[in-house]
């Protein structure tokens, strides 16, 4: 009786017949499958299978008790809610004078929050294993009091050669093993500090990794400490990335910065050098120049009666020469000057501004019958000198080339375009054949002759660029005998 009053307190227990019959149920069996008794008397343990297990575990399990031998072993079961318990059986054959078993005496304990707990921690394993696999980091386990590391992903392979390490529980293998002598002793101060403060629970550092063939590789290991109730570190989890290729690539970004660098500061030099030679060299041809001009009128003036016409057309084209050689110089120098901002940006309004364009131009404009058509224009903040000599140019080309007999029209129009502004200069002038629209902007292009229109074929060289200094860009649409359309942008 008191056996029995033990085990009835501690245990779940029923008896069956030999055929698996439930003869007797104590009160944890009603308990733990939610049954009442008389739900389970006369029923087979079928009523809380609950299908986890297979036929073959089943007949294995019978072949047992039948024999007359006791079986142990783990069962799932269902309880009558749907829910479900574990149990750890140990199943008694009892056998009469002919040694044939007549019934069975079966104890169980509840084992669930223990099957619970293992299954989470398989679950946890499992992901844990799976991160090792998936990720091309080496995933390592760290046994601080021993400094060896416990367990490793497949990183450790696939990146650094160790294929033999991978899931060798515990691996017996030093960190030292593997960190550069000349960077162990600073890994290992900034790993024990902060194993020493118990604010800190993440370590991370960078140092050289002694892969399989001997080399070493640049890593970055980070990782999260375990503490003991007591605050000391006692485990690092966490994981080693291979970086020798972004810091190789650094190296060679720094080079390649520092290059460019150098060949930045001999540009400024060399456009230094370059702006003080056309500054010179305008001044000094030049000086010529006026001396060809200026003995060419007083030759002229004081032997024009001697000299027959045809010497005086030649007087004409050496002065008329020499007129355009300095006007090339003149916008040679202007080219050279460009981008070279020395004013300060301000507020510009070019309504005003192309009021004074207009007064400038007024002489042109009436021979040419021409009439100029502005829309209401916005204040911008800019330079003021470049910012006229783009209008200027635009509408000097426009007058221009206008067509013979017809007046001419030009008109200026603006559109705020959030973050610039685009601004259009159109004529009903001569046009261009589509395939001369990118050239125009070449220096010393021109697409008509001297003859037809004098230039130098600079400014709209200059135009593009000016505006492209100020971060903007110049494009212009043309039909031939149709007129043309300069359009630009610039930054607000």
């Amino acid at each position: 009786k008191n056996y029995k009053f033990a085990i009835d307190q501690s245990a779940i227990v029923d008896t069956t017949n030999s055929k698996g019959v439930i003869l007797t149920v104590n009160d944890n069996f009603c308990q733990i499958s939610k049954y009442n008794r008389e739900d389970l008397i006369g029923q087979n343990h079928r009523i809380v299978n609950s299908g986890f297990h297979s036929t073959v575990f089943f007949k294995q399990m019978w072949h047992t008790i039948l024999s007359g031998n006791v079986w142990k072993g783990e069962i799932k079961n269902k309880a009558k809610d749907g829910s479900f318990y574990w149990v750890y059986t140990t199943i008694i054959p009892f056998l009469d004078e002919n040694q044939k078993v007549f019934q069975f005496l079966t104890i169980r304990f509840d084992i669930t929050e223990e099957k619970n707990a293992e299954d989470a921690l398989k679950i946890s394993n499992d992901r844990y294993n799976l991160v090792g696999k998936a990720t091309s980091d080496a995933i390592f386990d760290l046994d601080v009091d021993k400094n060896t590391i416990e367990w490793v992903g497949e990183g450790l392979g696939s990146i650094m050669g160790f294929e033999s390490l991978i899931d060798k529980k515990p691996t017996n293998t030093h960190l030292k093993d593997f960190v550069h002598p000349d960077d162990l002793l600073r890994v290992m101060k900034k790993q024990v500090s902060v194993m020493m403060n118990p604010e800190e629970y993440l370590w991370n550092d960078e140092f050289r990794f002694k892969n399989a063939g001997g080399g070493y590789l640049q890593v970055h290991a980070r990782g999260i400490i375990i503490k003991d109730q007591a605050g000391n570190g006692i485990r690092v989890i966490g994981s080693i990335q291979d970086i020798t290729k972004q810091r190789e690539n650094e190296i060679k970004l720094q080079e390649l910065n520092r290059d460019l660098a150098d060949q930045t500061k001999a540009l400024a030099l060399s456009n230094e050098e370059l702006e003080q030679f056309a500054y010179v060299a305008s001044h000094d041809l030049q000086e010529p120049l006026r001396m060809v001009t200026s003995f060419m009128a007083q030759l002229e003036k004081k032997y024009g009666d001697v000299i027959d016409e045809k010497g005086k057309r030649y007087i004409e084209y050496a002065v008329d020469g020499a007129k355009r050689m300095r006007q090339i110089i003149l916008d040679l120098l202007d080219y050279s000057r460009v981008g070279k901002m020395d004013d300060q940006k301000e507020d510009v309004d070019l309504n005003e501004l192309l009021k004074g364009i207009q007064i400038l131009f007024r002489k042109q404009m009436e021979d040419k019958k021409a009439m100029l058509r502005i829309t209401p224009m916005p204040v911008v903040h800019s330079f003021v000198a470049p910012l006229q000599q783009v209008f200027q140019n635009l509408i000097s080309n426009a007058l221009k080339f206008s067509k013979p007999n017809v007046p001419a029209m030009v008109s200026i129009g603006s559109e705020d375009l959030c973050e610039y502004w685009k601004f259009s200069i159109s004529d009903n002038g001569i046009g261009m054949e589509t395939d001369d629209l990118e050239n125009i902007f070449i220096i010393f292009k021109q697409l008509n002759t001297k003859e037809e229109f004098p230039g130098s074929g600079i400014g709209l060289a200059v135009t593009k660029k000016i505006i492209e200094k100020q971060g903007g860009k110049i494009w212009v649409e043309s039909q031939l005998d149709h007129g043309s359309t300069f359009y630009f942008i610039l930054p607000k």
